[in-house]
């Protein structure tokens, strides 16, 4: 039951320093297209927890190893894949010229690298350790991929079609990233880096072009069907 306590404490507490992180990037310009700082929220109330005595700094698992260097380039190249099929697909119905502009790029390439890190250091390393003594890793990661859609509240904006598939896109992709690190003691570089080329794909084929809601729908359509192919296929 603590565990099911410090995980809600842990989301909630997320979410208000997410909310004043939201209020310092607005002030400070410095940040703007560089780095999201509310990424930074789930470290900083992870290391929070850690001062306090709740939670150990040594549930961070960043060893590299064959298995770690393996899953993280099939978890990337699953993604960039992904990213692929749909800009081909929606390419067929959208027929909007391009206008794909990378000019500071790599600055943005640098802060997406780190915001990954940060941000999964919270998501798939701590909240499936507090999950793995209560329910499956399964259903684990599929509830801190509905966890993490819904953190991401400010989606909204875009209609609730749009906010029901980024929450099932953020489900499919927790689910394979899971699939993919459960072997390796939930080592923090595979969903990073899975997570990075998810952000650059973004940015790099659809932030300039077609519609937010074909995208994410088939983005999430697409990423539901991996997820299924390595429960078969993959994962015993």
């Amino acid at each position: 039951m603590m565990n099911l306590f410090y995980l809600l404490a842990f989301y909630v507490s997320t979410l208000i320093v997410a909310f004043f992180m939201f209020k310092i990037q607005k002030r400070c310009s410095f940040f703007e297209d560089r780095i999201y700082l509310h990424q930074f929220s789930p470290l900083i109330v992870f290391f929070l927890f850690v001062i306090s005595g709740i939670s150990s700094i040594n549930i961070v698992n960043v060893n590299i190893n064959a298995p770690v260097i393996k899953n993280s380039l099939t978890g990337s190249s699953l993604v960039l894949l992904t990213f692929a099929i749909s800009f081909l697909f929606i390419k067929l119905f959208h027929k909007h010229k391009d206008n794909i502009d990378i000019k500071g790029s790599g600055v943005i390439c640098t802060g997406m690298l780190i915001g990954a890190f940060t941000e999964e250091t919270g998501w798939r390393v701590y909240l499936p350790f507090l999950l793995k003594d209560i329910i499956h890793w399964e259903l684990a990661y599929l509830l801190i991929g509905l966890l993490i859609g819904l953190w991401h509240y400010w989606h909204f904006k875009y209609g609730i079609v749009f906010m029901i598939f980024f929450v099932l896109l953020n489900m499919a992709f927790s689910y394979i990233a899971g699939s993919l690190t459960i072997a390796t003691g939930n080592n923090l570089i595979i969903p990073s880096l899975m997570h990075f080329v998810l952000g650059m794909c973004f940015f790099v084929f659809f932030r300039y072009t077609w519609s937010k809601i074909s995208v994410i729908g088939t983005l999430s359509f697409i990423l539901a069907l991996v997820a299924i192919f390595l429960k078969f296929a993959i994962v015993n």
